[in-house]
């Protein structure tokens, strides 16, 4: 029998195959609890509307007349039909504009979702350029409610809505920016093992101003020797129902619970995880609002100058 210790490990460490397999199992359990979650969520109040979060934040090797290039930052969308929050996002950035668009994942759940976010990716265009992850709600069909284990997803409408968009979805790869000056890097899901540092770091020096997409923040301890500027990833909804005093119930990642949102330095590396827009399994959240984030990067001299 495995240890405690040994089971986490595979968690953390456990290629595709073995995660997939293990969320294939039929779980009566799993499909009660969702069905109970979505009951009990029709007494919490109507969820809040999204919320625009304004930081700077320092990224290592800067160009200093790069020195404020900002970025809107949108994640898990979860788009399908019907309402949704993401309804919220253009008049709430009503007046700002920004230089780049990233989106970590999580971006449709059905090929409803997909048109949906035609539009949008037309309303958040940047001035320079817009790139994209994949989660593993692009790559996966999920049925909490039945406890069914998840389906594979034609990824053709989701990427052929992204080009049409202007979207570069970065696999494993880099895009470079401002002359050299700016390396955009965007690994595959983390969340089903499909991400591959070091073929997406490949032929980047040391000291190039390195932004790092990637849907989960499980990546962090994966990086190795790589120490990007900043890391931009979402997948935990900050938790989606966090208890006063006490955080997020669950976090879905192999991460200490108090890296499931927010700004923080992990192991040198500049880190911000949004708490995204839409939901997963029930449609709720409990003091734990949806957000996009508008992102003004500083150069770390720029930063010690203002503190």
């Amino acid at each position: 029998m495995l240890t405690l210790t040994e089971r986490r490990r595979l968690r953390r460490e456990a290629p595709m195959a073995y995660r997939m397999r293990r969320q294939e199992r039929p779980s009566l359990l799993r499909a009660y609890a969702w069905r109970a979650l979505q009951g009990a969520a029709r007494t919490f109040p109507t969820l809040d509307e999204v919320g625009l979060t304004c930081l700077e934040l320092p990224l290592r090797h800067l160009r200093r007349d790069l020195d404020g290039l900002t970025i809107l930052h949108v994640t898990d969308l979860h788009l399908t039909e019907g309402d949704h929050p993401a309804a919220a996002i253009v008049p709430l950035l009503a007046g700002h504009r920004w230089d780049l668009t990233v989106y970590t994942g999580d971006l449709a759940d059905d090929e409803a979702g997909c048109r949906a976010l035609a539009p949008l990716l037309v309303a958040l265009s940047p001035r320079e350029a817009a790139f994209a992850v994949l989660g593993n709600h692009d790559h996966y069909r999920y049925r909490h409610t039945t406890g069914e284990g998840p389906r594979p997803n034609d990824l053709r409408p989701l990427l052929s809505t992204l080009d049409a968009g202007r979207v570069q979805v970065l696999v494993n790869a880099s895009a470079t920016l401002f002359g050299g000056d700016l390396r955009v890097i965007g690994v595959d899901d983390p969340t089903l093992g499909l991400d591959r540092v070091d073929r997406a770091f490949a032929g980047l020096a040391d000291d190039a101003a390195m932004l790092l997409l990637a849907h989960s923040p499980d990546v962090l301890p994966r990086l190795g020797n790589h120490r990007p500027g900043l890391l931009l990833a979402g997948h935990t909804h900050g938790g989606q129902l966090r208890l006063p005093g006490i955080g997020p119930i669950g976090t879905v990642s192999a991460l200490p619970r108090r890296y499931a949102m927010g700004a923080y330095v992990y192991d040198g590396v500049q880190t911000y995880v949004s708490r995204g827009v839409g939901t997963s399994g029930a449609p709720v959240r409990f003091n734990c609002p949806p957000e996009v984030t508008l992102i003004t990067l500083r150069t770390p001299d720029a930063v010690h100058r203002v503190a």
